[in-house]
């Protein structure tokens, strides 16, 4: 699902968008009452500060040498933060947050699981976690917002190989798949320029260990039905600050994906993430993961789901890469 994209899971009229014009006007009323001294505003839509170094109310947001110089040149060891002057936290908004506008930090150290398996990993509360596989570890983070009478969450994903026993890889790249469920745990129908999801959604098979309802998470109106289509998830949303991974035996670049979804109070979002070789086909191991939201209007705090990894993909992701790969003629 799209970090990008807001997904209009319920209709918005006329009265809602008018609230949300007056709630957007209070907001920025108040950021100039209450933080008149804000070193930089964010823009969570670009992944950027909105002004650049130096913010206003603080010279010397970027680096530590001090405030700019007058006339607003900046001493060369102020750009400790990269030549960038909007990005922020270095582009990787996966591991690292500046909640003062000054400088990145990590995120708060998770709870780690360690050794291969699919038993659920702690949750720090936020949503939160690091889960081992053989070949590496899955660092899930999941950080809720709720407008107006739909919630969502800011979400990253990230595998990070074990160099010394991860098989070298050129290009590792993540593939999602995912199923959305109302309250009365009926699932979400894709419609419009979107609903060729509802043609790749798996069928249960209880037998086989099959879930129903999922899909590939992808966008569906860049695909044209019998034509080759891409199962990689950055193809669609290569968000600032993820990347594609790689190992060559000594050395590992991790792979990770930015996703932001939004739905209805009561609705519910699984997903499940694999890391996969690129160059081979071959899978390095995959991360479970979601959340839901109360239901109530407006939503409430939503409740996360058991994050879990295994070294393999479950039947439920083979299928749904299956049925993709058929429904565009993908070669195999």
């Amino acid at each position: 699902m799209n970090f990008h994209e807001t997904r209009k899971i319920t209709e918005r009229g006329t009265n809602m968008k008018r609230t949300h014009l007056i709630a957007v006007l209070l907001g920025l009323a108040a950021m100039g009452i209450f933080t008149p001294d804000a070193s930089a505003y964010y823009n969570p839509c670009t992944g950027a500060f909105m002004s650049r170094d130096p913010g206003a109310g603080s010279a010397n947001r970027i680096g530590t040498a001090g405030p700019a110089l007058a006339g607003g040149f900046i001493p060369m060891d102020q750009y400790s933060d990269g030549m960038n002057l909007y990005q922020y936290v270095g582009n990787a908004p996966i591991r690292y947050v500046d909640p003062t506008g000054l400088a990145a930090v990590s995120e708060p150290s998770p709870t780690t699981r360690t050794g291969p398996g699919s038993q659920p990993a702690a949750d720090t509360g936020g949503g939160n976690a690091e889960v081992a596989v053989h070949n590496g570890k899955f660092v899930v983070t999941i950080k809720a917002y709720v407008a107006g009478k739909e919630y969502g969450a800011f979400c990253g994903v990230e595998f990070v190989p074990n160099a010394k026993v991860c098989p070298k890889c050129k290009l590792i790249r993540l593939i999602q798949v995912t199923r959305g469920t109302y309250s009365s745990d009926a699932p979400y129908v894709w419609t419009g320029d979107e609903a060729d999801h509802e043609k790749g959604k798996t069928r249960e098979d209880k037998k086989s260990g099959i879930e129903g309802s999922w899909s590939i998470d992808y966008r569906a109106s860049d695909c044209t039905e019998g034509k080759p289509c891409s199962l990689y998830y950055r193809d669609y949303w290569p968000v600032q600050g993820t990347h594609d991974g790689s190992t060559d035996g000594s050395a590992a670049v991790s792979a990770s994906l930015g996703d932001r979804p939004i739905g209805p109070a009561g609705f519910k979002f699984e997903f499940e993430t694999c890391a996969r070789c690129a160059d081979d086909g071959n899978y390095y191991g995959c991360v479970k993961w979601g959340f839901a939201s109360t239901d109530k209007d407006p939503p409430g705090p939503p409740t996360h789901s058991p994050i879990s990894a295994s070294d393999r993909p479950t039947a439920t992701f083979n299928e749904a890469v299956r049925v993709f790969n058929q429904f565009y003629k993908n070669p195999t």
